[in-house]
């Protein structure tokens, strides 16, 4: 992570997106340990609505950073 973070070529909002992503992994993890909610239970197998949370937040990090990666590109051209 440091790697990321002091990195000469650190880009604004880096922090932020990785935040993004890396919650919603342990938050994955941690759905496996946790009962669901009585009013909701599960939605499809063993999947949570926490669950399907934390694969959203995922992939709108994932869509952040590849929109911010093609700004940058733009912007050396």
């Amino acid at each position: 992570m440091n790697l990321i973070f002091f990195n000469k070529n650190y880009k604004i909002g880096t922090c932020s997106i990785m935040f993004l992503i890396l919650y919603g992994f342990f938050r994955i993890t941690s759905e496996f340990f946790r009962e669901p909610d009585m009013q909701i239970g599960y939605l499809y197998g063993h999947i949570s609505m926490g669950m399907l949370l934390s694969v959203i937040m995922i992939l709108i990090g994932f869509l952040i950073y590849l929109k911010k990666k093609d700004e940058t590109k733009s912007q050396k051209i």
